[in-house]
């Protein structure tokens, strides 16, 4: 049997504009069109394209950005990506567009060439991310069913928890490396450098590369940490480190994540005093990252949601505060949420993915093992995580 063809929604009050592009995609998609955004709406509930063309101006009805909300905002559809058709090359109304969830943008006149490619790249990119998240699932299925085996069995407990440690904390960059590493492939396998769609995308292609150097040398870190952690070895020797600095380069890595990128408001508050911790970077990373992770999750479904990061001296100790405006933890689990496989995350149709119990329990055993604290405090609206790290020797020195 012939492969299915993928399903491409075009959307645009202008009916030359559904014939031009349903003849450049006709051969390879099946297309389905829709002249308003209300009865793209109900095209999408019953045929869930594979991709949506989105015309930013539809009056006298909902514009684009209004249809793409809507979409995005509904768990089934959320995932479809869509690409905006606009006339006015316009930076604003391009970032407004990626802000309410748009994956692109094609500019009027169309070129059948740039619509291809686009089209191709971005249902190639979800079916890539969509086939991540399944294994990512059967994965996590397994890995818990497994580890409950191991939790009774006294023999292995110690084996479960460095695994499961190694895996909670490599997930966030390697789904990144393997998600920008397929995307750079695709783009490399359907274009050549004499190709004028390549050019379009080179500085693109660059800017994967350069993050998945950056997970590269996060993930070497994180394994090299915990190797010595197996053997307790002493001979690991902490890096002397401007926590500030620390915090600005986790940042801007998070900043590949689109929801914390473009979602989330953030107020840095970073003191101007240099703050020297002995810490190795590849722990501070898996602190850091865990908790703003969990700060993100947490505020999934917050309206307007906030990320305030503090830094400040206090005695003797750096000390570095996430806070969020997220739901809050109840007071009834603040007790028990450093505890090993303890997790408020529950397993159920809406949320597949379920917390392994690991990720504030690794960053307690981190913060100890540095000589620091890590505490919590949090109410319905707001929570905050303080972290204390002793000053580096070399502080009293300069």
């Amino acid at each position: 049997m012939p492969d299915k063809k993928e399903v491409v929604l075009i959307v645009d009050d202008k009916q030359m504009n559904l014939d031009v592009l349903s003849e450049i995609l006709s051969p390879g998609y099946t297309v389905i069109t829709a002249d308003s955004g209300e009865q793209a709406l109900y095209l999408v509930e019953g045929f869930y394209p594979d991709l949506i063309l989105m015309d930013v101006n539809m009056p006298p009805g909902m514009d684009g950005f209004e249809t793409c909300a809507l979409i995005k905002s509904n768990p089934v559809t959320s995932d479809i990506p869509i690409i905006f058709l606009t006339a006015v090359d316009n930076i604003k109304d391009k970032l407004h567009g990626l802000k309410v969830g748009g994956s692109d943008y094609i500019t009027k006149p169309f070129y059948s060439e740039e619509v291809l490619a686009r089209v191709k790249l971005h249902v190639k990119l979800a079916k890539t991310l969509e086939e991540h998240k399944r294994l990512s699932r059967e994965l996590e299925f397994k890995l818990n069913e497994r580890t409950q085996q191991l939790i009774n069995t006294e023999r292995h407990a110690a084996f479960s928890l460095l695994i499961q440690g190694i895996i909670h904390n490599l997930k966030s960059p390697l789904t990144a490396l393997s998600g920008n590493s397929e995307l750079i492939s695709y783009i490399l396998d359907k274009n050549k450098e004499s190709d004028p769609t390549f050019l379009k995308f080179k500085k693109q292609i660059q800017q994967y590369n350069e993050r998945n150097l950056e997970a590269c040398i996060r993930l070497q870190e994180m394994i090299e940490n915990m190797m010595c952690k197996s053997r307790n070895s002493e001979s690991d020797i902490n890096d002397n480190v401007d926590l500030n600095t620390l915090v600005q380069t986790e940042i801007e890595f998070m900043n590949s994540d689109p929801f914390f990128k473009h979602d989330i408001t953030k107020e840095i508050l970073l003191c101007d005093k240099i703050l020297l911790i002995s810490i190795k970077k590849g722990e501070f990373s898996q602190v850091f990252s865990n908790l703003l992770r969990n700060s993100m999750e947490a505020m999934n479904n917050t309206k307007d949601p906030v990320i305030k990061i503090v830094s400040y001296e206090e005695d003797e100790y750096a000390v570095l505060k996430i806070i969020d405006n997220g739901p809050g933890i109840p007071g009834k689990y603040l007790k028990n949420i450093f505890d090993p496989f303890f997790t408020t995350k529950k397993n159920n149709s809406e949320n597949p993915t379920i917390g392994t119990g690991l990720g504030l329990y690794t960053c307690k055993k981190i913060m100890t093992d540095n000589f620091g604290f890590i505490e919590v405090d949090s109410e319905e609206g707001r929570t905050e995580f303080i972290l204390s790290f002793p000053l580096s020797n070399s502080n009293s020195e300069e």
